[in-house]
């Protein structure tokens, strides 16, 4: 991302982008871009681990217990109820991930940016950085909504298309 951002740079200068640029960030920042990307992967797998930790503690034994006897469950009510409370323990889990993950995904956003092109130090950049987002919900929500919402429905009709093509029905 650093390396995209000096290339950025170049091209708002009025230089030439290069295949260099990609890899510019790992010559003028490294130690700085290092320590972003290593304190994201520390507390990426904390926030993993505690989901998980929570979640065994809530929903472990009564999981576990019911994919134990699992081949001998032949009630089709029975294995409903093991799933429904199989989907409920991951859709608290992801709240939670998500409700975690949330505050670093902005303290990183910028973070390379700012350690890049102002020289900024890690943790500082990422606190900007988190800053900077939390100023910019309305946008980041707009984004996700206009810009990134039908990219991810958009594969959704694509094999109706695809069918409709083949049977001649469109064309």
């Amino acid at each position: 991302v650093g390396g995209l951002m000096l290339g950025c740079r170049a091209l708002d200068r009025g230089e030439p982008l290069t295949v260099g640029h990609l890899f510019a960030g790992f010559g003028t920042r490294t130690g700085p871009l290092f320590i972003v990307g290593l304190i994201y992967t520390a507390v990426a797998v904390g926030i993993a681990l505690v989901v998980f930790g929570l979640l065994l503690m809530i929903f472990g034994a009564t999981i576990v217990s019911q994919l134990w006897h699992l081949q001998d469950m032949q009630d089709p009510w029975t294995l409903a109820a093991m799933f429904g409370s199989m989907l409920l323990a991951i859709c608290i889990g992801l709240l939670v991930f998500l409700l975690l993950y949330l505050p670093l995904v902005m303290a990183v956003w910028f973070a390379p940016a700012l350690v890049v092109l102002r020289g900024v130090a890690p943790l500082e950049a990422m606190r900007l950085s988190f800053s900077g987002s939390l100023r910019n919900v309305v946008p980041f929500l707009l984004y996700g909504v206009v810009g990134r919402g039908p990219a991810h429905g958009a594969p959704i009709p694509l094999p109706r298309v695809w069918l409709m093509l083949r049977r001649g029905q469109v064309g």
